[in-house]
C-alpha cells in the first residue's frame, strides 16, 4: 500500500525572504534604551571616581571635618557600589580594600 504524503503549500523549496524585513524600534523602547545607556555611563563615571590612594576623607569622598554619620553613610554607599559580591569588575576587590582601609583609619582617628 502506498501512503499519500501531502506536500507543503507554496511549492518546493520556497522560503520566506527575511533579508528585506525591516525592524523598527518603537519610540518608547528607544527612549528606554537611551536612558539605560546614560545610566550606565553615569554609574561608570561614579565608579571610577574612587581614588585608590590618599587621605581617608579623600577616599571616602567626605570633608575632613565630616560628622560620624556622614562618614558612615558615605562608607555604606560606596561599599554597596564596590563590593566584589555585587560588582563583577576585576578591580572591585582592590577598590573595596582601599575603601575598608580608609574607614579603618577613620575609626582609629576618631578614638
Amino acid at each position: 500500500m502506498k501512503k499519500n504524503s501531502q506536500k507543503p503549500k507554496g511549492g518546493k523549496g520556497k522560503r520566506a525572504n527575511y533579508s528585506t524585513t525591516i525592524v523598527r524600534i518603537p519610540v518608547p523602547i528607544k527612549k528606554q534604551v537611551e536612558e539605560l545607556i546614560e545610566k550606565f555611563h553615569r554609574e561608570n563615571e561614579e565608579y571610577m571616581k574612587l581614588p585608590l590612594t590618599g587621605k581617608w576623607w579623600e577616599i571616602l569622598g567626605v570633608k575632613r571635618n565630616a560628622t560620624e554619620s556622614e562618614v558612615k553613610l558615605a562608607y555604606k554607599r560606596l561599599s554597596r557600589l564596590y563590593h566584589p559580591d555585587v560588582n563583577l569588575r576585576r578591580d572591585a576587590l582592590v577598590r573595596m580594600k582601599a575603601l575598608n582601609g580608609a574607614y579603618e583609619i577613620y575609626q582609629r582617628f576618631k578614638r
